[in-house]
Formats: C-alpha cells, structure tokens, sequence
C-alpha cells in the first residue's frame, strides 16, 4: 500500500492519506453488489486480471506503438513453455504441512477475500492480496517444481510489468491532474465529475475531503441536478470525456451525461491525456440568474 500510494498515485505517506487510500471504495460510495449472471462474470474476469493484466488500455498501447505487440508474443511463448512442463513433470509434490492450522488459517482468508469481491460486483481491488496468500498455502502443503515455477514468474512479470505497471506510470491515461488543478484553484464551484480519481486526487493534495462540491457522477441524479443548478452551476467533464469499455461503463445504471447535455452549456477548458482530449463545460439553468461569478 505503502509503495502503490508514494511511487503509483504520487502521494505523500501520511496517516491520513494511507487511511483514504485503503478505504477509498467505501468512502466513495462505490461498493455495489450483483449477485446475477453480471456477478459471475465480473467475478471470473476478475479472478483472471488478479494475474494477469487485462484491460481495453492494451489496445491503446499497441495502436501507439507496434513494439507493445512483442510482450503479447513473448507471454504466449512463456506459456507455452509452462504448460508443454507442466505435462512432462510434476508441479506439486504433496507433503506434510509445517503448521496444518496455519493452512487452514490461510485458506480462510483466501475464501473469505474471494467470496467479499464477489459480493462487491467481482471488484478485481478487493482480490490484490489474492495471489500473495495463494503463494502461501502452496508453499505450505506442496513442494513446487522450481522450474515451472521459474515460468510462472517470468510469465506474469513480462505480461504485467508491459501491460500494467510501465505504461500505468509512465502515460497520463485521463490526464485528470488538470482538472484536479482547477479545482483547486477554484474552491467556490461544484464539480460532477467521471472518474472517481479526482476526488482522490484532491484530498491527497489539500487535505480536505470536498463531498460536497466534487460529485462522482454515480451519486446524483436529475433531481439532484436540479436541486443544484437551483443555487449555483455545475462545471463535468462528463460531456467529452474518452469513452473507454471497462466494467464502469457496463454497469452504470444511469446516463447522466445525457441529463446533463438537456441544460445550457458553456466549455470552460480542455485538456488532452493518453485516452484523448477533454473538455470541462459550465452547466447552468438557462432560466436561473445566477450572481455573477469570477472564471480563474
């Protein structure tokens, strides 16, 4: 957590930021719950991306430059090479397990973590620690094959540092910073905003936690709309925002962008990022007088 927060998010390690951080889902409000064919098929595309990285960003990658194209091919031969071992020699030698109570310890907490993300929608976050007590276990119970186990590791670190953890620090995806910036330099407007991020962004920077006045699109609806532009605007990037398919996206139950686009509208800036360009508009009832605002 440590790690992921000061050389991932680009924050400072303090107590406050670790404990938003590790309770981000909770404190955002986006814990949310199917137990339908949706579920299962978020829980078992979840369990896979556990491992291995799998998201719609890898086809940006690859439409950049051709050369992400090479750890695909260099995966697939490792692969390959894992399960042509797998045939010809054993991977687990039972054995006797130094501390049966640690096991069975263990197992409860893969079960336990297992079955709450997938009460959670299959939310591939809640799965982090998944591999790690996988690891444990294993080691636990089985002698394992060095050699194959040798594969294992190089399989995931090609496919995930290409895929994951390179392009995820060195690329801007949404280039949110920008609109984090402006919020910041403007603590009187009320922001809708699509990525949840930016809430994040914002508290990791001041501080102060702004419920209030920076909205994630998935806690308001028309009414709530309504009842804002009643006393002031509303500054989104929901408008032109890169639309990228992700499990977001298949499972927001409401199009608040459309509802949006139904009021007066004025573009206030744009900002470009991996994904594509931006633009946040200011979103007015055109039949409100408003009090006369300064732009910064």
């Amino acid at each position: 957590y440590s790690l992921v927060l000061v050389f991932y998010e680009h924050q400072s390690l303090t107590i406050t930021n670790m404990y938003h951080f590790v309770f981000h889902d909770l404190i955002a409000g986006s814990v949310m719950t199917n137990f339908g064919w949706k579920g299962v098929f978020f829980q078992l595309l979840s369990t896979f991306r556990t491992f291995f990285q799998l998201h719609p960003t890898q086809f940006y990658l690859i439409r950049q430059n051709y050369l992400y194209i090479l750890p695909l091919g260099l995966g697939l031969y490792l692969a390959f090479q894992f399960f042509k071992q797998l045939f010809r020699k054993r991977l687990f030698t039972p054995k006797k397990p130094v501390n049966p109570l640690l096991v069975k310890v263990h197992t409860g907490i893969f079960l336990a973590n297992y079955l709450f993300a997938f009460y959670n929608y299959g939310n591939v976050e809640f799965m982090v620690m998944l591999p790690y007590l996988l690891f444990i276990i294993l080691a636990l119970r089985y002698t394992v094959n060095l050699r194959i186990l040798a594969l294992t590791a190089l399989t995931l670190f090609v496919w995930n540092f290409s895929y994951a953890i390179f392009p995820n620090n060195h690329y801007r995806y949404y280039n949110d910073a920008v609109l984090v910036d402006y919020i910041i330099q403007n603590p009187d407007k009320t922001f809708i905003v699509k990525n949840a991020d930016v809430i994040n962004r914002n508290f990791y920077r001041t501080g102060i936690d702004n419920e209030a006045r920076i909205i994630p699109y998935y806690r308001v609806d028309k009414a709530g709309i309504e009842q804002i532009l009643r006393r002031h605007p509303i500054y989104t990037d929901m408008l032109e925002k890169p639309v990228i398919l992700n499990k977001e996206q298949l499972t927001q139950t409401q199009n608040i962008d459309s509802i949006l686009a139904t009021y007066h509208k004025e573009k206030v800036f744009s900002y470009t990022g991996f994904y594509g360009q931006t633009t946040v508009y200011k979103i007015t009832d055109s039949l409100k007088v408003y009090k006369v605002e300064s732009e910064k």
